[in-house]
């Protein structure tokens, strides 16, 4: 089966040739390296040792699946010939080497487009820098030069959308030609945008101000039900407090979980009264209701909302709320005078990069007297306004054939899986396989009463019950035959596309494929693509940068129609800001043009074929929902997150696995692994923290670079690698560029080290940064392709 991708695709561009990474490269320290090493092996040095990590080079891979470490060697230990002698020659080639590096790292730091991406991504930094920058003598010290390394390799070696450094495109496909032409010239505009936390701080500020009260709109909280002479609705977090007369309006958290109120009849009074009102207001609600402190009470319970003058999907949301300000602030207010010039300086600064000071002024001058912290106030992200590479379709066709075979691998690799299937027994055994249930009370309900399904949901401790138990069987036998492939002449596991096939006839009927999906990798010059992620599809991959090129005033037409049910809201997250595609859903909080739906028309009944549980709308027609935003599905409010891990499609390959899935006292080694032309798994080694090689007290860096040498040659690990830290079962957190060979970034691993326990993943880096497409004259860039598949 081939699969089908629409007309445009993301692409990731990173916001720094990889060039660069080769300059910061101990090129005379490794070398000297090489040859001690050599000496103890009894061999006579190789030309380009250092470059034992490159791709062809199958050592490291080994033959067992989830095996135990490739190599055998002795523990390093020092002995005779160049041994003795090496820390005193390394010493004097890393002591010459440092300060031509550091000016190096000088020189690749202070490209233009580095510099504004760390501006808004890490303040304090970027402050010692442009002090090193005016002062070439004023070098930082060693901790703050290992973190300009990682950030600087961050920029180089990766290109992702949670970085300021990334440059952001829609790509084109033509029929012929070859896979990737990579564009002559990057052309790229710096697409400024106001922290969406602080837009909504200074809009808290504004409801209340006496001149403001009476034009803030309110409704009736949009998943209100009611049920046995309660209130229900998703609203602030259980216990939180009323308001207090005078207190500033605060937000409640978004519909954070059900609360429950009597529906006494001054409140069943003052939801009828807004109802019944075309244009009802906070100042009007308190007039007409006998009592002002059941007002301020279901304000504060989110019962009623303050509906914010902007959308959630709003191109300029500080500029909208600064021309209602204008529009609505009475002429006789104390406010006018200042008010709106203030907000329209505001709306200026933030292209002039001056939003930070302008924006604590203005808060300060609301009465939010909090300070803004380190958060950055300003996000800027880099687009290209032209395609920054064009592909041809014919020469992607049999990778896009193979990640079809993803897109369905991934029914059984779904980390949601047996979330699904114990939500649909629970539902059974609860209700009945022919009962209809609303949405809302199944949300309120299912987790309490199913301690299975309420482990799973919070990821706390090992797989629940037998149906998790039953789903981890199924994905282990997967990933079992998957690595049971056999090993080309680089050993790298290979497994036929034909094999998802043959392997689905036996999966049970809970086990469906969606629809789409988007994935995101890299191609390699063999034109195999290697698999960073996988997510939701129906245009996600593309959906922010729409947005921001969008905003960078080039217009760009609507993409299809979507079979799918989204939520506009933002969730205060510019990573969400993207064009609809889907049917609206209207949630709690947020403020979304034209939605369709509610969270009260929907309702959840039992589908048999499928064993798993179906939503449908007032219509009876079924309801998929999906996340097309680009924030974790994690960060998303509670109630949103559950209709999605329990009715959505998969979106997600749970992590291939590892001989223990227990923590770990060895270096385990697992092999890289393909299906077809797809990259599913790196080659990596899994490790407890303190296996890593980090300096002892009083230890020589020349000390230490060798015997970090000797212990990467030990194991098969190659000098370039991504590092991965988890904490127990805690998910693992993003993982960063090492290149041993730049004592930097050498220093900022063993500094990341210090003080984790848990486990440590090192992954080789495929493909290698050096391979990356040429962008003429911008040089080599790591470029990520996101391709929707769909069936």
């Amino acid at each position: 089966m081939d699969g089908q991708t629409g007309d445009v695709f993301g692409v990731r561009v990173a916001g720094l040739p990889s060039d660069g990474l080769e300059e910061l490269r101990f090129t005379r320290t490794w070398a000297l390296v090489d040859e001690i090493l050599a000496e103890e092996r009894g061999e006579e040095p190789r030309e380009g040792q250092d470059d034992e990590d490159d791709e062809d080079d199958g050592r490291a891979f080994g033959r067992d699946p989830y095996g135990a470490p490739v190599l055998d060697a002795d523990d390093g230990e020092e002995g005779g010939g160049w041994a003795d002698e090496a820390p005193g020659a390394l010493s004097e080639a890393l002591t010459a080497e440092l300060a031509d590096r550091a000016d190096a790292l000088r020189s690749v730091a202070g490209d233009d487009a580095f510099l504004r991406g760390l501006a808004c991504s890490c303040p304090r930094l970027s402050a010692t820098l442009e002090g090193w920058l005016a002062r070439p003598g004023a070098v930082p010290k060693r901790p703050r030069l290992s973190r300009l390394a990682r950030n600087v390799a961050r920029t180089a070696a990766t290109a992702s959308p949670h970085a300021a450094f990334t440059i952001s495109g829609l790509g084109r496909w033509e029929d012929a030609g070859p896979a990737v032409t990579p564009a002559d010239e990057l052309r790229w505009s710096a697409v400024p945008e106001v922290d969406l936390a602080t837009v909504r701080r200074v809009w808290a500020a504004l409801a209340d101000r006496p001149g403001l009260r009476e034009a803030v709109r309110v409704r009736v909280n949009p998943s209100l039900w009611q049920e046995d002479g309660r209130l229900w609705f998703l609203g602030a977090a259980p216990g939180a407090e009323p308001m207090e007369e005078g207190r500033p309006f605060r937000e409640p958290r978004e519909a954070a979980e059900p609360v429950a109120i009597l529906a006494e009849p001054a409140v069943a009074g003052a939801l009828a009264w807004v109802r019944a009102t075309p244009e009802p207001t906070v100042g009007a609600l308190e007039r007409a209701v006998a009592e002002p402190r059941v007002v301020r009470r279901l304000l504060a319970l989110g019962l009623v909302e303050r509906v914010r003058p902007f959308a959630d999907q709003a191109l300029d949301p500080l500029a909208d709320l600064a021309a209602w300000v204008e529009e609505v602030l009475p002429g006789d207010s104390p406010d006018r005078p200042w008010l709106p010039t203030a907000l329209r300086e505001a709306v200026q600064a933030t292209y002039g990069e001056r939003i930070r000071p302008v924006a604590g002024w203005l808060l300060t001058r609301l009465g939010d007297t909090a300070g803004l912290g380190e958060r950055s106030v300003r996000v800027e992200t880099a687009v290209s306004t032209a395609p920054p590479a064009v592909c041809g379709r014919g020469a992607w066709q049999p990778v896009l054939r193979d990640l079809d075979a993803v897109r369905r691998l991934a029914a059984v690799l779904d980390p949601d899986l047996a979330v699904r299937l114990t939500a649909a027994e629970h539902f059974v055994e609860r209700h009945g396989a022919d009962a209809s249930v609303p949405f809302l009370a199944f949300y309120r309900d299912a987790p309490a009463a199913c301690a299975d399904l309420r482990a799973l949901l919070d990821r706390a401790g090992p797989a629940a019950g037998s149906t998790a138990r039953r789903v981890t069987r199924l994905r282990r036998e997967t990933w079992d035959a998957l690595f049971a492939s056999p090993p080309d002449e680089r050993g790298v596991l290979v497994a036929d596309p034909d094999i998802v096939d043959k392997m689905a006839v036996s999966w049970p009927a809970y086990v469906q494929p969606p629809g789409s999906v988007t994935c995101y990798g890299h191609l390699t010059a063999g034109h195999e693509f290697v698999l960073n992620a996988l997510t939701a599809g129906y245009g996600r991959g593309a959906g922010r940068t729409r947005h921001l090129i969008s905003r960078a005033g080039v217009s760009v037409p609507d993409g299809p129609r979507r079979p799918v049910a989204e939520c506009l809201g933002s969730f205060g997250n510019h990573l969400n800001l993207r064009p609809a595609s889907g049917v609206a859903v209207d949630y709690p909080f947020t403020v979304a043009e034209g939605a369709e739906l509610s969270l009260t028309d929907l309702r959840v009944s039992y589908d048999p074929a499928t064993l798993l549980l179906a939503l449908t709308g007032p219509d009876g027609e079924p309801v998929r929902p999906a996340h097309l935003g680009a924030s974790a599905p994690r960060a998303l409010p509670p109630a949103w997150s559950f209709l999605l891990r329990v009715f959505g499609e998969p979106v997600g390959l749970a992590a291939a696995p590892w001989r223990s899935a227990a923590a770990v006292d060895e270096v385990q080694a697992r092999p890289r692994l393909r299906l077809g032309r797809v990259v599913l798994a790196r080659a990596g080694w899994r490790m407890p923290v303190g296996e890593l090689p980090v300096p002892y007290d009083g230890e020589s860096d020349a000390a230490y670079v060798l015997r970090t040498a000797r212990w990467l040659e030990r194991h098969g690990i190659p000098r370039r690698f991504f590092v991965r830290f988890a904490s127990g079962r805690r998910a693992a957190r993003r993982p960063f560029y090492v290149d041993v060979t730049d004592h930097f970034l050498l220093l900022a691993m063993a500094h990341a080290a210090a003080g984790k326990d848990g486990n440590v993943v090192l992954e080789e880096a495929l493909p290698d940064p050096a391979d990356a497409p040429v962008y003429g004259a911008h040089g080599r860039r790591v470029t990520e392709y996101a391709l929707d598949v769909s069936g």
